[in-house]
């Protein structure tokens, strides 16, 4: 959107300037005219003009494709790792299961309601940092467990990498927010 807004002037003046040369000016509209038969002088600068904003229009069509395709990948990988150690984490005792259960039922209830309303930012993003550190603390003390504390580190650091990917390519507006929350329900609703 930003990219659009910038390049917005650049295509109105650059059209209006062709628009004005083509209408105003007898001279060059004359002159041009007498290369029209052969294809030549203002055909070929409204082609060269066409084929430089097809470019561009590619470069910005590309761009957004990539960064979807990134944020389609983090929010997978985070809903994929958070389901892991909602699996590996009833091997655990009640207490702390109950715990790191309850952790990521809040972490995920605040990120699909932050989500869903693009106003909440500040507030939502401290309960969810709230939601992140008592997940943590249920990691900790899964850690306990000698034979189970390789899977879970390296599913909760795996979960952060992809939550962390998640957040930087975010969208900051709110169409694509709605596309990211669809994207986010679609990964959490995916058959297991």
């Amino acid at each position: 959107m930003k990219l659009l807004k910038t390049m917005l002037p650049f295509w109105i003046v650059f059209s209006l300037a062709f628009f004005l040369l083509r209408i105003k000016d007898p001279f060059y509209g004359s002159l041009l005219m007498a290369d029209i038969g052969d294809l030549g002088g203002i055909t070929y600068l409204y082609a060269t003009v066409g084929i430089i904003f097809s470019i561009l229009a590619g470069f910005i069509i590309g761009n957004r494709w990539d960064r979807w395709n990134n944020l389609a990948v983090a929010v997978t990988g985070e809903v994929t790792a958070l389901e892991e150690l909602w699996l590996w984490s009833q091997h655990l005792s009640a207490g702390v299961t109950d715990a790191i259960h309850r952790a990521i039922r809040e972490y995920l209830s605040l990120t699909i309601r932050r989500g869903w309303d693009p106003r909440a930012t500040c507030d939502a993003s401290a309960d969810e940092d709230r939601a992140l550190v008592s997940l943590r603390t249920g990691i900790l003390d899964a850690l306990q467990r000698p034979d189970l504390t390789f899977t879970i580190s390296s599913i909760f650091s795996n979960f952060l990498r992809h939550r962390s990917g998640r957040l930087r390519t975010q969208p900051d507006d709110a169409e694509p927010q709605r596309q990211w929350n669809r994207l986010c329900d679609h990964a959490a609703s995916r058959p297991r």
